[in-house]
């Protein structure tokens, strides 16, 4: 069985390992530089992570243009590429007959296939992510930026794609078709979770003075989700000028007018942000979130596959 998967999925594995080694060699590289030219990086004047890399480290514009991007999207693959044909390629060629008359128990034989590629996909992304956490350390301005590609979300985000993939494939049956769907559902899933992620945890909300406003746009490491003007309630109202009713068009009196309301109705400035301590704790609840779906999709696979025939 170990040998058969080997065999089917031996192409695949020798272009994935060249993938890692690639990807690898990338933060290594960059890694290293930004911990020797640390002290001489100009990190705390950085207003954009993206920005700091590509002008103050070596391959930079490939590390943030490719290598970041293509690891956060890398579950995507494994889920097409691996999940998606797993059960749907046996179904499609008819060959899930002569697996399951066997001798070895078609709950054995899924459970021995599963188990095998969710082992190696959990090394190599631990692997993977256990770099880039190493590789982010020294960025703790913009931890945020990175959030999808350190930490146990990146392995969970793979065995997530691994388990919706193969229940694609139970219940489409046809590999194509189901490397699609596999594709459409996980691009909705991570899109979704990337904008719900924040709000794993109710965000902190602070009011400020217009009169002071040092920390208007949060402190580093924060995750700024909102800022603007705000009633005395604390309600957002929106652009200034619309709320007071001022005309900014060839008005010299706008400045003016805009401190008179302001201090009429008591306008303040809002922020709503998560701070830098919750990083880790929506790293682990987002984890947990994906693991419990992978569970889900899994006890679906078995429970399609008990439904048909042998």
């Amino acid at each position: 069985m170990i040998w058969f998967t080997w065999r089917q999925y031996s192409v695949t594995a020798i272009i994935a390992l060249a993938l890692l080694a690639l990807l690898m060699s990338s933060f290594i590289i960059t890694g290293i530089y930004i911990r020797s030219a640390h002290p001489h990086l100009d990190l705390a004047g950085c207003q954009q992570a993206m920005t700091c890399l590509i002008t103050q480290t070596p391959f930079s514009t490939l590390l943030a243009s490719i290598f970041i991007p293509f690891t956060a999207w890398l579950p995507l693959l494994v889920g097409v590429f691996v999940g998606a044909p797993l059960i749907a390629r046996e179904q499609e060629q008819r060959t899930h007959y002569f697996a399951w008359l066997q001798s070895v128990p078609r709950k054995r034989w899924l459970i021995t296939r599963i188990g095998l590629l969710t082992l190696v996909t959990l090394l190599a992304f631990g692997l993977l992510t256990l770099l880039t956490t190493w590789w982010a350390q020294p960025l703790t301005r913009f931890p945020w930026d990175w959030f999808n590609i350190q930490g146990p979300v990146l392995p969970a985000y793979a065995l997530c794609a691994l388990t919706l993939g193969i229940a694609v494939g139970a219940f489409v049956r046809y590999t194509v078709p189901a490397m699609a769907l596999t594709f459409v559902l996980f691009l909705a899933l991570f899109m979704g979770l990337g904008k719900a992620y924040p709000y794993l945890l109710p965000p902190i909300t602070t009011t400020y003075t217009l009169s002071n406003v040092n920390n208007a746009w949060g402190q580093p490491g924060d995750l700024v989700l909102y800022t603007g003007y705000a009633d005395q309630q604390g309600h957002e109202i929106g652009e200034i000028s619309t709320y007071c009713n001022v005309s900014m068009v060839n008005n010299s009196q706008y400045g003016t007018l805009v401190q008179q309301c302001s201090r009429a109705r008591h306008i303040q400035w809002k922020v709503i942000y998560q701070p830098h301590a919750r990083f880790w704790p929506l790293q682990w609840i987002h984890t947990a979130i994906q693991l419990a779906l992978s569970g889900l999709l899994l006890l679906l696979t078995f429970w399609r596959l008990r439904q048909r025939r042998a």
